[in-house]
This record gives structure tokens, C-alpha cells and sequence, in this order.
């Protein structure tokens, strides 16, 4: 990695136009990534050609890419023989796509230049092999070639995709080797004066639940002006494809989230459910057929002309990206104890109360309920019994909001493992206690109602017999 150190000892008059070029290679980046959905999109469309026609319209913008005409190629696209695809245009588009990824090499080779060419060696040998087949001469593709360059599996083979997201990673080192200033743990530079609060607005709803991910890594933020506008990125967690990139204009607000998990990207939309924003259409950004390196994209834009307005909903969003980190792992433990549903209504109640996961995760998940139930069953569990099971679906979800929220509490109180293992023995004793006491008491109403019916029917009987006699 580049440090900030030997950026500043060692670049020259270059890197004072460092930024720039960084900022414009991110920009390249978003336009790659556009391009590639294109083509995956106008695959899919000659595929299934009465199938509506899939819309990038709103990534486009997002990119900064001018030409309408893209919107309409994917309907272009026709399959002419097995695996082999006419798309008209399609030369310029893996030019552009091949200019992108040189445009991101640029930076990435000025700043290796001063502290160490041995950076650049490798990637100079992936763009001398990968990029040419881009530019060959053509009137097509077929889904092999499509698949070599949009593969997202390095176990596979090296595709141009792959090569991309490296780039990627190195910007972001350059771009927080780079800034000039930590604005509340958010690396910027080259901001104007306009852009600071609404940094500081994002930062405050990040470092407000940033303490709920623990020590897991994540969330690191950088922000610069470009274009016009500022930009913001938070990395989430570890997983390359787990971005989200606002773009914040005078009166909007575009978020661009990314993730491998459907699951996860729906969840996430759920969180702003009570917000004023529009989800585009959630889309896959890798080929459908591909079994290796699928992710989901999904764009939210908030038109709202009000300053105030926009800085509420940048806390807002900063403070509920701790809730993304680790979160499929939370779901799968949940799912063992309660049903599909039910882990993930917990998971959303414990992000809407601020409460999380990650100190459920780091007591054990699922295996410290196990224990609980071990202890508070006292032989009367059976295997494979689920805790929906012994409480109830109701009473079950309720004890596992309890068990979040202590295990969060108490895990960031500096208090013993043990004792929050305590904690939730005891608590799952009293839930036992109240469901065999509810049990108890429909017990004895039923009882009660057989008394009554009982007591009615020989009442009846008595009167009937008393009857017959008189007469």
C-alpha cells in the first residue's frame, strides 16, 4: 500500500495533479462497471426477447455518461446462432470500456513511479494481455467472451472485471494516501467550503452506531468534489463488492449500493422504508448465468431541495451501515432458532433500535441460545427442536431481541462473557416459566368450561325429570 508519507516525500510536481486524476479514475471506474452491465443486460434481453427490456437509465446518469443512445442498445442485441450475439455499436463500447481502465491505471502508475515501480508490474502485464481482445474488430460477442471479461471469480481466470476491482482497491489506498485532511474520521480532500457539513452530517449518523460493529473492520469513509459535486464512500465492511457511493448535488441526493447478498440489499431498502426516496429497479450486475462473481446494485435518488432536509437523511444513512456488516452470517444464526421471517424481522428490530447484531454474533450466535436452552429445558428439549418450538414463534423472537440487546449492552460495559451467558439462562428460565403458566391457565379455563357445561347438562337433566313426573 501506498502510504501518505511517501506520497508527500516523494511525489513530485505530479502530485499536485494526483487528486484529479484519482478522482477522474473513480469516475472511469462507475462508467466501466455501467458498460458491463450493459452488455450482461443486452445478453440477457437476445436471450429472452419478449421479455420487457431491462432500464440503466438511472446508472447511466449516476456514471456521468451523456449519450442517450445507450439506453436503447440492449434491445439492439440479437442472438444469431448458439452462444453468439449481433450488437450494433458495439465497437465503441469496448473502446470506451478499454479507455475507462487505462484511465484508472493512471494515477496508480504516477504515484508507483516515485515510491516503487515493482506497484505497477504486475498490472501492466494484466492490461498488456486482457485489454487487446477489447478492441479487436467486430460486429458481436459471444457469451464466452462475455464471461471471460465480466468474470468475478479469480479461481476461474483473470478477466478484465477482476482486473478493474484491483484498480479499484489500489485508488481507494492512493485516495486515502492522498487527503489532505480527517473531517470526523472521513478522509477528504479538495471539498469546498458548502460540502463540509454535509461530511460532518454522515459522519455523525457513522460514528454514532460505528460502536456496535466492535472491532470488526469496516466503514471507512472518504469524500472529495468533483464534477461538481460532492462524493462520498463508505466500504461497509471487507467483501469488494460491498460499496456504497452517495453523490450529493444542490437539491438531490443518489445512492448507489452494491452487494452480493439479494437478501442484504432488501434489507437495507426496508430501513428507509419511511423515507421520501424512489429504489430504481434492483439488477444484477453479473451475468445470470454465471455462477461466480454475482452482485446486486440497487439506486436510491432523494429530490429535496431543502439543505436541512438532505444533511437529516445523510446522518440517517451513515448511521445504518454498521447493521450491513456481518449481517448474512447473523441471519443464518437466527435461522436456526426461528423461522426465515422472524430472522429477519429480529435483525430489523435490532437495527431500528440501535441495538445490532455483532454482540449477539461474538457470544456465540446461535450456539450461546443452544446452551441457554441446555440449561433452562432441563431434559425436557428434544433434537432438532427450535426455539419457536419451545416458546412459541412469538415469545421466541422476543427472547431473541433480548439476547441482542443484552449481549450488545453488556459485551460494550466490559462485562464477562459468562455473565451475559447468565443473563440469558435466567431470562429463557422466567420465558419457560411464563409459557408453562399460560399453559397452566388454558388448562384451567378449559377445565372451567367443562365444569360449566357439565354442571348446565345435569341442571337440564334435572329439570327433564322433574317434568316427566308431574305429568
Amino acid at each position: 500500500m501506498v502510504t501518505k508519507q511517501s506520497i508527500v516525500a516523494a511525489l513530485g510536481e505530479q502530485a499536485l495533479a494526483l487528486p484529479r486524476l484519482i478522482n477522474e479514475a473513480l469516475e472511469a471506474n462507475d462508467r466501466f462497471k455501467y458498460r458491463l452491465s450493459l452488455l450482461q443486460l443486452a445478453r440477457r434481453h437476445a436471450d429472452s426477447p419478449d421479455t420487457p427490456v431491462g432500464d440503466l437509465r438511472a446508472e447511466r446518469l449516476a456514471a456521468q455518461i451523456d449519450d442517450v443512445e445507450l439506453d436503447d442498445l440492449p434491445a439492439a442485441c440479437a442472438r444469431v446462432a448458439p452462444d453468439v450475439y449481433r450488437l450494433p455499436g458495439i465497437e465503441g463500447l469496448l473502446a470506451a470500456a478499454e479507455h475507462d481502465v487505462r484511465a484508472m491505471l493512471a494515477p496508480v502508475r504516477i504515484a508507483a513511479a516515485n515510491v516503487g515501480p515493482a506497484v505497477t508490474t504486475d498490472l501492466e502485464q494484466r492490461v498488456k494481455r486482457l485489454l487487446p481482445p477489447l478492441l479487436q474488430s467486430r460486429t458481436g460477442f459471444t457469451g464466452a467472451e462475455l464471461a471471460s471479461w465480466s468474470r468475478g471469480d479469480a479461481s476461474q481466470g483473470d478477466s478484465v472485471h477482476l482486473l478493474v476491482m484491483t484498480l479499484h482497491r489500489k485508488l481507494i489506498e492512493l485516495q486515502q494516501a492522498v487527503a489532505t485532511e480527517v473531517l470526523d474520521g472521513a478522509t477528504v480532500y479538495e471539498l469546498a467550503p458548502e460540502d463540509r457539513d454535509l461530511v460532518l452530517a454522515f459522519m455523525r449518523g457513522v460514528n454514532r452506531t460505528s460502536r456496535l460493529r466492535f472491532d470488526h473492520p469496516g466503514l471507512g469513509t472518504t469524500a472529495t468534489r468533483h464534477a461538481g459535486r460532492l462524493v462520498i464512500q463508505n466500504d461497509i465492511g471487507e467483501t469488494d463488492a460491498h460499496v456504497i457511493v452517495v453523490h450529493i448535488d444542490s437539491d438531490a441526493v443518489s445512492v448507489t449500493y452494491t452487494d452480493v447478498h439479494l437478501q442484504r440489499l432488501l434489507f437495507f431498502q426496508s430501513l428507509f422504508a419511511a423515507q421520501p426516496i424512489t429504489w430504481r429497479e434492483t439488477r444484477v450486475v453479473q451475468d445470470r448465468q454465471m455462477s461466480d462473481g454475482l452482485h446486486h446494485m440497487a439506486v436510491a435518488v432523494l429530490s429535496q431541495p431543502d439543505r436541512a432536509a438532505i444533511k437529516t437523511f445523510l446522518e440517517l444513512l451513515g448511521s445504518r451501515l454498521v447493521f450491513l456488516i456481518d449481517w448474512n452470517r447473523a441471519r443464518k444464526q437466527l435461522r436456526m432458532l426461528v423461522s426465515k421471517k422472524e430472522s429477519v424481522r429480529v435483525l430489523r428490530w435490532a437495527a431500528d433500535n440501535d441495538v445490532g447484531h455483532m454482540g449477539f454474533l461474538r457470544l456465540g450466535g446461535a450456539r450461546a441460545v443452544f446452551d441457554a436452552v441446555d440449561f433452562a429445558a432441563r431434559g425436557r428439549g428434544r433434537f432438532g427442536q427450535t426455539l419457536d418450538d419451545l416458546l412459541g414463534p412469538e415469545r421466541a423472537a422476543r427472547f431473541l431481541e433480548y439476547a441482542c440487546k443484552t449481549a450488545t449492552y453488556e459485551l460494550l460495559a466490559g462485562r464477562p462473557e459468562s455473565l451475559v451467558h447468565d443473563e440469558l439462562r435466567a431470562e429463557l428460565v422466567r420465558q419457560l416459566r411464563g409459557s408453562n403458566e399460560s399453559l397452566l391457565d388454558l388448562v384451567c379455563d378449559h377445565a372451567g368450561l367443562v365444569v360449566e357445561i357439565a354442571t348446565g347438562v345435569e341442571a337440564g337433566s334435572g329439570r327433564k325429570r322433574k317434568s316427566t313426573r308431574s305429568t
